[in-house]
């Protein structure tokens, strides 16, 4: 499996404002080791083979320095929802992809817990400029707006954030989440007490488990596109 390389070319301020946000926005190989069970789902809904060529597209902002139809999959874990340019994203992802070959993602849908986590941020703190609205990329029909022709198929998954309490699940995802590291970035005092507060009654909304720890399961759409 090979990483999309950084493309020099797209390096334009807008992105480099959005890059050094989400470099400030924590630690990627904390939230990358928390979800790697759905990596490995996705990984069998897409029957990948020994032999074949699989780019780990992760956030596309921009044209990569691949021939067209280069890989028989192309795959992205909760990344490239984070793409500042949505058709571009799904445009690339298509093109890098050989006729019959596979893309698979996996998006936070806008129902789940973190869809509805997101639109708690969105509430309090408006998205800054060129962030767009992750949400989207979960849901079915515009999957299948976005990569127009292909064959868009999928299942709804739940993924079970599991932690000692909704303040240890807070403290440690403040510090890799992206949005809502922005929100209590730019709220006072009162502001950012008043998120907490919204996001603690969040998960407790959420919680199945039943003890003094916390169990959230939080809902996922795991798409296979295939290219004609």
């Amino acid at each position: 499996m090979q990483d999309a390389p950084t493309d020099s070319a797209f390096d334009v301020p807008p992105l480099q404002a959005i890059r050094a946000r989400r470099q400030r926005a924590g630690e990627c190989a904390v939230s990358g080791t928390t979800l790697q069970i759905v990596g490995e789902s996705l990984r069998q809904a897409l029957d990948i083979q020994p032999g074949e060529r699989v780019l780990d597209a992760a956030c596309v902002e921009g044209r990569l320095p691949y021939p067209d139809g280069t890989f028989d999959a192309v795959v992205s874990t909760f990344a490239i929802m984070s793409a500042p340019d949505r058709e571009l994203a799904a445009a690339e992802l298509l093109r890098m992809c050989r006729p019959g070959g596979r893309i698979g993602l996996a998006c936070w849908t806008p129902e789940g817990f973190v869809g509805r986590l997101l639109g708690i941020v969105g509430r309090h703190v408006a998205l800054p400029p060129g962030i767009p609205d992750v949400r989207r990329w979960g849901a079915q029909a515009e999957l299948r707006r976005m990569f127009g022709g292909a064959s868009v198929d999928g299942a709804l998954r739940h993924f079970a954030f599991r932690y000692r309490s909704a303040t240890h699940w807070i403290d440690v995802f403040r510090g890799v989440d992206g949005p809502v590291l922005t929100a209590l970035d730019t709220l006072d005092t009162a502001e950012r007490v008043a998120l907490n507060a919204d996001i603690m009654a969040l998960v407790g909304r959420f919680d199945m488990s039943g003890s003094q720890s916390v169990v959230v399961p939080a809902e996922y759409f795991e798409a296979v596109i295939v290219r004609r």
